[in-house]
């Protein structure tokens, strides 16, 4: 699991898309990152570049 734990927020959507604007209901960043280990998913970074998302193969 990670050291770095990203802060948590809703993305900007235009008015009618029923994206609530407060922060109740969001998921902290232990369960997302369960969730994500769970399926496969692996998230990456170089420096000062855009953030991977890469699927293992060997996920369910």
């Amino acid at each position: 699991m990670s050291t770095h734990h990203p802060t948590s927020d809703r993305p900007e959507t235009p008015d009618g898309y029923g994206v609530p604007a407060d922060s109740i209901d969001l998921l902290n960043w232990a369960d997302v990152e369960r969730r994500l280990v769970r399926h496969g998913v692996t998230l990456t970074r170089a420096a000062r570049r855009t953030p991977r998302v890469r699927r293992s193969s060997r996920a369910s």
